[in-house]
């Protein structure tokens, strides 16, 4: 037999012996052109829940500048002070004050000296030198006030500026009731995944078996409220405030969950 006639011999058997075992395949017990019941759907699902925050974090610098290190720490230990004493007046916790952040720092700047100054640090500008010189000093303590009541929050403000803050850095907002916020749009994720699954069965005609597998989805916990202070502080008039007192406008936190679950199918 020539070489060609035995490789289509030899492919004709192979194609043979695979249609053999396909139409075995085919016709062996329990086959089915459904869904078996091993089957399954995997679907995911999502939902939000807005609420109202009603407890507030706000963080407060006090920045100094002086020409030596030591007067500019002086000064800004005073000021801090006086704003830590501002807010416990007002009866805040000392558990809700945070001293977050104390820098001390040199500040620089050109000075022009004779061409006849042998110094450090200099460039060459035809009869002179542009010096590089420290001018003075700079520090900046950041404090974060925690546990605040939402209407309280304007107040608040006031009265650290009025004791020497100089910068407002931002007002975090938080809810008390978050996990209750999440609970429930976790029920709304579910049903909504629920609410997938049964579609894609009723269409590829299957019906939904029961849960095979749930897992949740990352949870942003960022707005959940977690009290720092010992017990809740009641609020004291306010002395000698210098400025109208703005109005904190909360808006609403979203809250979000996600699930991802597996059904059976039959």
């Amino acid at each position: 037999m020539k070489p060609k006639n035995v490789v289509l011999a030899i492919m004709a058997l192979a194609c043979s012996i695979a249609l053999s075992c396909l139409l075995v395949g085919c016709g062996s017990p329990g086959g089915s052109a459904g869904p078996s019941e091993s089957g399954g759907i995997t679907v995911s699902g999502s939902s939000d829940t807005k609420v109202v925050p009603d407890k507030a974090r706000i963080s407060v610098s006090v920045v100094t500048e002086e020409k030596t290190a030591e007067a500019c720490q002086s000064k800004n230990a005073e000021s801090v002070n006086a704003v830590l004493e501002a807010l416990k007046t007002q009866g805040v916790d000392e558990k809700s004050l945070q001293t977050s952040y104390s820098n001390l720092s040199a500040r620089y700047g050109n000075r022009t000296t004779d061409a006849s100054d042998d110094s450090k640090n200099t460039t060459t500008t035809g009869s002179s030198y542009s010096e590089w010189v420290i001018t003075g000093y700079e520090m900046t303590t950041v404090l974060t006030v925690s546990d605040l009541d939402i209407p309280n929050v304007g107040t608040l403000v006031q009265a650290c500026v009025d004791a020497g803050a100089n910068e407002v850095n931002g007002i975090d907002y938080y809810a008390s009731n978050y996990d209750e916020a999440y609970n429930e749009a976790l029920a709304q994720a579910l049903a909504a995944a629920k609410g997938k699954a049964e579609t894609i069965a009723n269409a590829t005609d299957a019906h939904l078996g029961k849960v095979t597998s749930v897992s949740e989805g990352y949870q942003d916990t960022s707005a959940r409220y977690v009290s720092s202070a010992k017990e809740a502080y009641a609020m004291e008039d306010a002395a000698g405030g210098n400025g109208p007192v703005a109005e904190t406008m909360p808006g609403q936190i979203n809250i979000t969950a996600e699930v991802t679950v597996t059904y059976a199918l039959s």
